[in-house]
């Protein structure tokens, strides 16, 4: 009995020694490298955007996905478009619309749609989410990836 309890916990040490020399090894830092190129996949995100937010994210939505998207940093009372696009499209009805409250804060949810405005089907691999704030004075296009899954 006491042999056994023995070898049991033996093995187990060594489990968690080779999971501790595992998890402090150093890695490959080209596989570090290829990893952070491949964006992050989302089916409901939380996006914070702001007028000096980088537009190229590294993120990518599947279709149907729902966007709440929260800004801050624009004109205050303002009107506010978000417009979803590709590159070589028009922008035509906005997605979401709302006002920025006295501090230039604002949160508004949409969707990611299945087809554009016209009935075609999304089939580019990159979007652009275009905000607008004011009467077209401040504005922030957003470079996302797309699954059409």
């Amino acid at each position: 009995m006491k042999g056994k309890f023995l070898s049991k916990c033996l093995i187990l040490g060594i489990l968690l020694f080779s999971l501790l020399l595992t998890g402090c090894s150093g890695g490959d830092d080209a596989a570090e490298d290829t990893q952070a190129s491949v964006p992050k996949v989302y089916s409901n995100l939380t996006l914070q955007v702001s007028p000096d937010t980088n537009p190229n994210l590294n993120i990518a939505l599947t279709k149907g996905a729902l966007i709440q998207m929260s800004a801050h940093g624009f004109t205050p009372k303002a009107k506010f478009r978000v417009y979803l696009g590709a590159t070589g499209t028009d922008y035509k009805d906005p997605v979401a619309t709302g006002k920025t409250d006295a501090e230039g804060k604002t949160t508004t949810f949409f969707s990611i749609p299945q087809q554009w405005d016209d009935g075609q089907p999304i089939t580019q691999d990159e979007l652009l989410i275009m905000v607008e704030s004011g009467e077209g004075g401040e504005s922030l296009t957003l470079k996302i990836g797309y699954l059409n899954e």
